[in-house]
């Protein structure tokens, strides 16, 4: 029901001055943008409220919206990612096009006869991870000492990773790729 009720909205979207609306097909999905057109080249400059939804088939999809400033990711940014048996999402600021303060991450795995779920709370500075890692890793709490058992590193390590794939995604353009570890 949210899907069709921003759908319905994003026909009614108006571009600031100087600006137009893409509504359509972006390389392997749809998309609504704002974006400044460029005379000189083809690639125009992205400046707006940035949407898109690539179907994978069978129910996989990979969304993101967030905005850019001058072709540039700034704000609150949204990643989502299903498959058959995965969720992955993804809820990050950016600065800069850079990564930056408060990241909530979660990873959802189905299975016969179970569910596991990881859902991590991250600070970002200079790309490093920074104070505390909170949150809940395969449906059990993550001890304060996560950090003096390497399996448990490792499987942070994993699911981080996981989580930030959802970027990778969406890759064709504008997109950083940016790796976060502990």
């Amino acid at each position: 029901m949210k899907q069709i009720i921003s759908r319905f909205l994003d026909r009614f979207k108006k571009a600031p001055e100087g600006h137009e609306i893409f509504r359509g097909y972006y390389h392997e999905g749809k998309a609504v943008y704002t974006y400044i057109p460029n005379p000189n080249d083809e690639n125009h400059i992205f400046d707006g409220d940035f949407k898109v939804r690539y179907s994978f088939g069978s129910g996989k999809y990979a969304e993101a919206k967030g905005t850019y400033v001058n072709n540039i990711k700034q704000g609150h940014w949204e990643f989502v990612r299903y498959g058959f048996s995965t969720r992955r999402t993804l809820s990050v600021d950016f600065k800069d096009g850079q990564i930056v303060g408060p990241v909530a991450c979660m990873l959802s795995e189905k299975g016969i006869g179970h569910k596991q779920v990881s859902n991590l709370s991250l600070t970002i500075k200079d790309g490093k991870i920074v104070g505390p890692v909170t949150g809940i890793v395969r449906n059990e709490e993550l001890p304060e000492n996560y950090q003096e058992d390497p399996q448990m590193v490792n499987q942070l390590n994993f699911i981080l990773g996981e989580c930030f794939s959802v970027i990778q995604a969406f890759a064709p353009r504008g997109h950083v790729n940016q790796e976060i570890s502990l």
